[in-house]
């Protein structure tokens, strides 16, 4: 349970950093394929020959998972070395549209927010494209307001409510803001709301454990300086 769990959380982040990809890709590049996608379209096609060949192979699951894992290693590489220059949008499209058939077929990831947005079958409107238009503006309205107040350092009142909105408004919605860093856009990523909302009180509770055994031996510390000392 733990490994299945362990890969949809790989696979879904390779899904959701796709569609972040998608709404920041700027259309107006030179869209003539070069050496760079023609490599990544290349291994595309041959690891769905592998894939097949696995597949037949008395349904060797395990050589399907590394090879698909390899697909979207390379593909991350490809996304970092072309970003800011040719970066073809149909081509990890591709890519995702592929693997989430893969693992649809196969019954690997079952969570519908990472595999309907890239189905091959799926003409119903996701709810996740129902919502994108509000959630794009609430977005750029936050930067915004982030952006102002970094102007006047007397609104740093703002930019507390902007973390507030990120961190206690849009989890209830099922939308992770991600700050990519001072003058980047931020970026969005949609979840189930239920799972991500008991992902980041995990996360608070082990913060809180963390703290507290930080406290603990600090105390410890004090009290043998303190006894150190005492000696002497």
């Amino acid at each position: 349970m733990e490994a299945a769990s362990k890969h949809e959380k790989y696979f879904g982040e390779f899904f959701q950093n796709v569609k972040v990809w998608i709404r920041e890709n700027d259309l107006k590049k030179n869209l003539k394929f070069d050496q760079n996608d023609n490599t990544l379209l290349k291994l595309l096609q041959e690891k769905k020959r592998i894939i097949h060949d696995a597949l037949c192979d008395n349904f060797n699951t395990p050589l399907v998972l590394k090879n698909l894992q390899d697909l979207i290693s390379k593909t991350y590489e490809y996304e970092l070395k072309v970003r800011s220059s040719s970066f073809k949008l149909h081509v990890a499209y591709s890519i995702a549209q592929f693997v989430a058939h893969i693992l649809k077929s196969l019954g690997l990831v079952y969570r519908n927010e990472y595999l309907d947005y890239f189905r091959l079958d799926s003409n119903e409107q996701t709810s996740e494209e129902v919502v994108t238009p509000y959630i794009d503006a609430s977005v750029r309205f936050r930067d915004n307001i982030k952006a102002a107040a970094s102007i006047d350092k007397d609104l740093i009142k703002v930019l507390k409510i902007c973390d507030e909105l990120r961190d206690d408004v849009y989890p209830y919605l099922g939308v992770k803001i991600e700050d990519q860093g001072k003058g980047v856009p931020s970026i969005w990523k949609f979840y189930d709301k239920e799972i991500y909302i008991k992902e980041l009180q995990r996360q608070k509770e082990q913060a809180e454990m963390a703290r507290l055994k930080k406290e603990e031996l600090n105390k410890e510390l004090e009290m043998k300086v303190d006894s150190y000392l005492f000696y002497f």
